[in-house]
């Protein structure tokens, strides 16, 4: 889903325990952020993180939903 010209943030939730956290967009907008859909060409499982891993180093490393 595009997020509208009036969005500030975008919100991710978590598959096993409805953890939620919210990221300006800019920060996802930045050259190091990245959605990783897989790694080493494998689909991201649930328990690593999966079906959507959000990484963003200058912000929120520590707490990637």
């Amino acid at each position: 889903m595009k997020p509208t010209n009036k969005a500030n943030f975008v919100e991710f939730y978590c598959a096993d325990d409805g953890f939620t956290t919210t990221v300006p967009i800019e920060n996802l907008l930045v050259d190091n952020s990245i959605l990783a859909l897989t790694y080493n060409g494998l689909p991201i499982t649930e328990k690593h993180g999966g079906p959507v891993r959000p990484i963003i180093p200058d912000l929120y490393f520590y707490k990637s939903a």
